[in-house]
């Protein structure tokens, strides 16, 4: 819908000969990219750790409606000084745009890659670090029911939380949340974890279950 939306803007700005309005429909039509590629995973075993890599600029939708939304306001500014007629009527959606950039790209870089997980902690793109045998784990689900795992510890005298999604990173969330658990009980314990079975949990697809029921599953581990 959006993007025949953006087509037909395209059409109709060349047609009243606004060729600024046309390239800001032109990044309309773009907004839907991200979902025509598949998401990739890629889980990578460094050393005593595994790396977990966020999407591409191309397939992670904050930059490129980042960068949609900037192109939207440059094109619709640039009419406006240009003096094409009635620009001055795309002055809100223009300014609402551009305020969206600064947004998405700080959160972007908030959220930065990658996330480090080794058998004692967890150490996320932007520094924030979380041992398992002092950090908390709480699962909360976001406004769109998406769920998310929230770290809590202490760190240089005060108390910092970090929130994990996983869809950044296309693992499945339950899978994640049980590697995670599973690392912080065998901590607790002394039982020693290979990267390679941080990897092989991390990456298992569980069945489908009813809501309520738990499975155990067994996984295959590689040499990384």
């Amino acid at each position: 819908m959006i993007c025949a939306f953006g087509i037909g803007g395209v059409a109709l700005s060349l047609a009243i000969r606004m060729p600024f309005l046309a390239i800001a429909s032109l990044a309309m039509a773009l907004i839907p990219v991200p979902m025509v590629f598949r998401p990739r995973t890629r889980v990578e075993v460094q050393g005593d750790r595994v790396a977990l890599y966020r999407q591409p600029f191309h397939t992670n939708p904050a930059l490129w409606i980042a960068m949609v939304c900037g192109v939207m306001s440059l094109s619709i500014f640039a009419a406006m000084a240009a003096g094409a007629s009635q620009a001055w009527r795309l002055a809100i959606p223009a300014v609402l745009g551009a305020g969206i950039v600064p947004v998405l790209c700080v959160a972007s870089y908030r959220d930065r890659g990658p996330l480090v997980i080794s058998p004692h902690g967890i150490e996320f793109g932007n520094g924030a670090r979380y041992a398992f045998d002092d950090a908390k784990m709480n699962v909360s689900h976001l406004s769109n029911g998406v769920p998310a795992l929230t770290l809590e510890g202490e760190q240089s005298g005060s108390t910092r939380s970090t929130r994990l999604l996983t869809r950044a990173y296309n693992l499945d969330f339950d899978s994640v949340a049980s590697t995670l658990d599973h690392l912080q009980e065998c901590c607790a314990d002394g039982r020693a974890v290979t990267p390679a079975e941080i990897k092989a949990m991390l990456t298992a697809v569980p069945p489908d279950v009813e809501v309520g029921e738990t499975v155990t599953i067994t996984v295959p581990v590689g040499a990384g």
